[in-house]
């Protein structure tokens, strides 16, 4: 009984690690910031022809189903209230690079990779200077999109005033885990040992 008392916690340890380092995936669109006012559901072309005529800046969030990044940007960052309320200017659209208009439209502006956030002008060209590619703090999301409209508030990011988003951290957490699973089979079977040694 002893025995398999030991092997069931040993099994559930060691699958811990795997399932402790699954993605949370939302539904129906993976890694996008929550549903607003401004969110057009259309394709980007359409979105770049609204954004003329109604002369406001467009805010591209490129994204993937398969992408762990843009769900702790989706989920962390770009659902905070400063960064939503720093939004509220833009007309915002998500694109899946994982479909072909996606593909296109990635390749069309130069996103190697998700998450990456691109703002075009009411014209429909580039804002550069706004370009933010990868995981990326809060502050400096808020940061870009206001600088991005020439906000009058914008006050420049303190150096690391906010914590990395999870992405970005370096703790390497299942392994944390599996070192704690071999620690704790160790000192069950140095405890099993030691009662049998007693027992005689």
């Amino acid at each position: 009984m002893t025995r398999r008392l030991l092997l069931a916690i040993a099994m559930a340890l060691m699958v811990a690690p795997a399932a402790y380092a699954q993605p949370w995936t939302p539904s129906p669109a993976p890694g996008a910031p929550p549903a607003g006012a401004n969110r057009f559901h259309g394709p980007l072309d359409a979105a770049v022809e609204l954004a003329a005529r109604e002369q406001r800046p467009l805010l591209v969030y490129f994204t993937g189903p398969g992408c762990p990044a843009c769900v702790v940007m989706g989920r962390t960052v770009l659902s905070r209230t400063d960064v939503r309320d720093a939004a509220a200017p833009f007309i915002e659209v998500v694109v899946d690079v994982t479909t072909p208009a996606g593909t296109s439209a990635a390749r069309a502006f130069d996103v190697e990779r998700p998450p990456a956030l691109v703002v075009l002008r009411p014209d429909g060209t580039e804002l550069r200077s706004a370009r933010m590619e990868g995981p990326q703090r809060g502050r400096d999301v808020v940061w870009h999109l206001r600088a991005a409209v020439n906000d009058p508030t914008l006050v420049p990011p303190e150096p690391d005033s906010e914590p990395a988003p999870l992405a970005l951290r370096s703790e390497p957490q299942g392994l944390s885990l599996l070192l704690l699973a071999v620690v704790l089979i160790a000192a069950l079977s140095l405890f099993l040992a030691t009662r049998r040694r007693r027992a005689r």
